[in-house]
C-alpha cells in the first residue's frame, strides 16, 4: 500500500511509480478522482495506463472506473467538476492576497525579533562576540549551534547579518 502524502498540484509524486508496476488484475484505489490529478489530461492518461495494463481503479465511493462508456463519462465529469473547483479556490485565494495588499496589509511571514542569543548561552556566558570568534576559527554553524544550544538557523543569520554589516 501507498499512501500519497503531497499534493495533486505536485509532478513528483509516489502514484506514477504504483501506475507503472501494476500488473493486470491489480487494483488502484483512491478516496477520490480530484486526489488523483491536476487536470482532466491527466486524469484521463492515468485512467488509460491503468485500463491498458489491465487493472482497476476504484473510488471510495464504490465507483469502479473501467473502460466502459459510463464509467469514461462519470470520469469526465467528476473531473471537470474538481479541475473547476480547482480554480475557482485558487482565484479566490488570489483575489483576496491582492485585496489585502491593495489595503495596506503585509503579506507572509511577520519579520523576527533579530538574532538573539538565548537565555541558557547569556547564562553561560555566551555573547555574540564569542560566536563571531568562534564562525571566525572555521567552526561550522552546526558545531556552534550545539555547543551554544541555539539553532543552527540562529546561527546562520547571524553569520549573514554580520558579513553584510562587515561591507
Amino acid at each position: 500500500m501507498v499512501v500519497e502524502t503531497i499534493s495533486s498540484r505536485k509532478a513528483e509524486r509516489e502514484v506514477y511509480a504504483v501506475i507503472e508496476a501494476m500488473r493486470s488484475g491489480d487494483t488502484l484505489i483512491v478516496t477520490e478522482l480530484s486526489r488523483l490529478a491536476r487536470s482532466m489530461i491527466e486524469l484521463n492518461g492515468i485512467i488509460s495506463k491503468v485500463i491498458l495494463k489491465g487493472a482497476r481503479l476504484m473510488v471510495c465511493d464504490g465507483q469502479i472506473v473501467d473502460a466502459s462508456k459510463e464509467s469514461a463519462l462519470m470520469v469526465s465529469v467528476l473531473g471537470y467538476a474538481a479541475e473547476t473547483e480547482r480554480d475557482m479556490i485558487s482565484e479566490r485565494t488570489k483575489s483576496a492576497l491582492r485585496a489585502r495588499k491593495a489595503a495596506g496589509m503585509k503579506l507572509g511571514r511577520p519579520a523576527g525579533q533579530g538574532v538573539k542569543v538565548p537565555e541558557a548561552a547569556k547564562a553561560a556566558g555566551v555573547s555574540l562576540a564569542d560566536i563571531d570568534r568562534m564562525l571566525g576559527a572555521g567552526a561550522s554553524a552546526a558545531t556552534v549551534a550545539r555547543l551554544l544550544s541555539l539553532d543552527a538557523r540562529t546561527v546562520l543569520r547571524w553569520n549573514r547579518e554580520r558579513k553584510a554589516a562587515a561591507v
